[in-house]
């Protein structure tokens, strides 16, 4: 979650900026000021990060995943916290939308743009491949019911399960991704990104393959222009816990970050939430020596005080082994 927002806040100041302003910028010194959106100060994150907290604070729940459910989570989460980021429609509707019933009947969900992707990544804790991808979907069905929206989240999600549960190595991710939801994913990505949620997670993926670093893939993700924060709010987190990918980036990153009620700390705190219930199913050697030792010195025990072997018990005569008693007469 922390790297999420990071990107989001990093990449929100280069949404849709000139090439020049990028290029003179994107050098990971500092967070720059959108030039929309005069209110999202620069530090904070957007729309991406806050509806991915939805996401989360769901899954730390016990509550079922309904329509409904998620709907007053997304409700809740904007009212909360009340900020720029959101498509402008989208915006306008949350203002006036108090209740998640509200939401789901007003909503028009025909979208293929990314802002089911965007918000998906939590989902790939879950340990189960198949749930990540149908839940990913379903979360992104409530706004952006369309085949491309919905298999932008999926892959959104699934990018970082893959990562997470060291599923294979990263260079991997695009023939998973492609076989998992029928997309076609190449890791390759050049050139401005548009607001579809497909070409954000194909971005996206190429910024992680490509680099070597968290940085450097924050970097990469600025560099292809276009709708760079929600790129890299899906790249970012994969990153983070990538094991081909070095764990550097710039410390004033997370100091600089905004710190309020739903800031640094909080997502902090998420994080170690999210960690605590979901752990990852890969072993490390460490644990695996653990486990085969364990074994050898169970059978080792076994040898050296082997069970006593059971008395039988007398068999009952059969039915009709009178008939072949020589003793009768």
């Amino acid at each position: 979650m922390l790297a999420c927002a990071l990107g989001d806040s990093y990449g929100a100041g280069f949404e849709f900026a000139p090439s020049a302003r990028v290029r003179e910028h994107n050098d990971l010194t500092t967070y720059i000021q959108h030039q929309k959106w005069a209110e999202l100060k620069p530090g904070h994150y957007t729309d991406d990060t806050q509806m991915a907290l939805a996401i989360a604070e769901h899954m730390l729940t016990n509550d079922v995943w309904s329509v409904p459910a998620l709907a007053t989570r997304f409700v809740v989460g904007f009212h909360r916290d009340p900020r720029a980021g959101y498509a402008g429609h989208f915006y306008d509707f949350l203002k006036k939308t108090d209740t998640g019933g509200a939401f789901v009947d007003n909503i028009r969900p025909h979208s293929d743009k990314s802002g089911g992707a965007m918000r998906a990544f939590p989902l790939g804790f879950l340990s189960a491949t198949r749930e990540v991808r149908d839940l990913a979907m379903f979360q992104a069905s409530l706004t952006h019911a369309t085949h491309d929206g919905m298999m932008a989240a999926a892959a959104a999600a699934l990018m970082f399960h893959h990562r997470y549960h060291r599923i294979g190595d990263k260079f991997a991710l695009p023939d998973f991704l492609s076989d998992m939801t029928g997309c076609r994913f190449t890791g390759k990505w050049k050139g401005k990104v548009s607001s579809s949620g497909l070409d954000c997670v194909k971005a996206a993926l190429a910024a992680l393959i490509d680099n070597d670093s968290m940085g450097d893939v924050l970097k990469a993700c600025v560099a292809f222009t276009g709708d760079v924060d929600t790129v890299a709010a899906i790249a970012m987190p994969s990153a983070a816990v990538c094991n081909d990918t070095a764990d550097w980036f710039p410390q004033w990153l997370v100091d600089r970050l905004e710190n309020g009620t739903y800031g640094r700390e909080f997502i902090r705190s998420m994080d170690e939430k999210l960690l605590a219930k979901y752990p990852t199913r890969f072993k490390t050697k460490e644990e695996l020596d653990a486990k085969r030792q364990e074994k050898q010195q169970a059978k080792a025990a076994a040898r050296a005080n082997p069970a006593p072997k059971p008395t039988p018990e007398p068999e009952e005569p059969g039915l009709l082994d009178w008939l072949f008693d020589d003793n009768e007469d």
